[in-house]
C-alpha cells in the first residue's frame, strides 16, 4: 500500500491520470443510474435510437449528435415500439421526460418541430 501512496502522489503524471480515471468511472456510473430512473435507453453513436418507458408503452426517437448540442431529436420520428404514431397527450409525456432527463444528466437535448 505504501508503495501505491508513494506512486500516485508523487508522480503528477500518475495523480492526473487516476483522477481522471476516476472521473470517467463516476461520470459513466451517473449516468446509467439518471437513464434507468427515468426509463430512457440510448443506443447508437453520432445517430442512433432513444428509447423512453412512460406508464406501458416505449415510445422512441431518432436522434443525431450535433456540434454545439449533445443531442437533436426530430418530433416527426417520435413513435411507439410497433411503429405506430404517438398521440398528443403521449408525445407530451415523452417530451416532458425527456427534457427532464436530459436537464438531470446534464446533456444539451433540442427538440425540432415541437
Amino acid at each position: 500500500m505504501d508503495f501505491i501512496t508513494k506512486l500516485i502522489f508523487n508522480n503528477p503524471v500518475v495523480c492526473v491520470l487516476v483522477v481522471v480515471v476516476l472521473w470517467i468511472g463516476i461520470r459513466i456510473y451517473r449516468h446509467r443510474r439518471i437513464d434507468a430512473r427515468y426509463g430512457v435507453t440510448v443506443t447508437g453513436g453520432r445517430s442512433g435510437v432513444i428509447a423512453v418507458c412512460i406508464g406501458q408503452y416505449t415510445a422512441q426517437a431518432d436522434y443525431e449528435v450535433g456540434v454545439t448540442v449533445d443531442l437533436t431529436i426530430d418530433a416527426a420520428s417520435f413513435m411507439t415500439t410497433d411503429k405506430q404514431p404517438l398521440s398528443e397527450q403521449m408525445r407530451t409525456e415523452v417530451v416532458k421526460t425527456l427534457l427532464t432527463w436530459a436537464k438531470t444528466r446534464g446533456t444539451t437535448l433540442i427538440i425540432i418541430n415541437n
